[in-house]
């Protein structure tokens, strides 16, 4: 009797990860190869002439994760498929960037024109807040993980979004005259949203905003809210295997029990590991959502 040839594809009868699966491997092999990343964040800021090499080197090891995702998944999850993060993705045709600074602050920041190209423009403007652990995250880690991630929401949303960089930690009475100062930079935008990461909420409390996007943001007991947050539309990013920031059904609860308008949307992803395509995914949902705000007569504070 004959005996079949083999196909020569060794996948063949392998059933193919789910995106569970995808993440798990992703999560363990950057933990077994990049260990020191995590180690470096564990050990805290330092004291005294500690601490600035300290913080150095963390700013230099995070500033890698969009490569190392990138490179990672190439390894773990094949080679055949798009594996860019949205920072490469969506930025090829913008925004432009022009640099920001608030008088009488040490806030400094980009202005994110977004182009047009894939999205027009809507005249709409938001400040964008990094995340982090409230010891680094402006540095080195700011340049090429935040910057890219908020240049890419800007060209994909056709938003201006000025990215702000803050002391740490951050001064929230600062940020407050910040965000007033891109107000009065774009006097003819329909008020001013927020893009926040993570801790980047904390940043705002102290500043009341028309609009809301918050990926795995740090609320309820790991942060306050923005004051006149009830009514205020809310894109809520929520990353469903996060061990790092505030679990999310807590975080959907806290803001459905102060009264925003939340939409919310669920990724598999933990707070920062998660497969590029599903990043790319985060950032284009988001994107759309930001597209729609917001209209003119915008409500800004409580609704009553």
């Amino acid at each position: 009797m004959p005996v079949a040839a083999p196909s020569g594809d060794v996948q063949e009868g392998v059933a193919p990860l789910t995106q569970e699966g995808q993440l798990t491997q992703l999560v363990q092999f950057m933990e077994d190869s990049y260990p020191e990343m995590w180690e470096a964040v564990a050990a805290g800021p330092g004291e005294g002439d500690d601490a600035a090499a300290r913080t150095d080197r963390v700013e230099r090891l995070w500033a890698r994760l969009p490569d190392l995702l990138s490179h990672s998944s190439q390894l773990v999850l094949g080679a055949g498929l798009d594996h860019s993060m949205p920072g490469v993705a969506f930025t090829r045709t913008g925004p432009e960037p022009t640099p920001f600074a608030v008088p009488g602050t040490q806030v400094t920041g980009t202005v994110l024109t977004p182009s047009g190209a894939p999205t027009p423009r809507t005249g709409a403007v938001a400040v964008a807040l990094h995340g982090g652990p409230g010891w680094f995250g402006d540095g080195a880690s700011h340049d090429q993980l935040w910057l890219p991630l908020f240049a890419a929401l800007a060209e994909q949303s056709g938003v201006t979004v000025v990215d702000l960089v803050h002391p740490l930690p951050v001064p929230p009475a600062a940020v407050a005259r910040a965000v007033a100062a891109v107000g009065d930079r774009f006097p003819d935008a329909p008020g001013v949203g927020a893009v926040v990461f993570g801790s980047g909420m904390r940043a705002l409390r102290e500043v009341e905003v028309d609009w809301l996007v918050a990926f795995s943001p740090r609320v309820g007991d790991d942060g306050p809210l923005p004051p006149g947050t009830a009514g205020t539309p809310v894109f809520l990013s929520a990353a469903d295997a996060d061990t790092t920031g505030t679990p999310p059904d807590v975080a959907s609860r806290v803001f459905h029990d102060a009264g925003a308008q939340v939409e919310e949307r669920h990724y598999v992803s933990d707070h920062l590991v998660a497969p590029p395509a599903e990043w790319r995914r985060r950032v284009l949902d988001a994107a759309r959502w930001m597209a729609t705000r917001p209209s003119p007569g915008v409500h800004r504070g409580p609704l009553v």
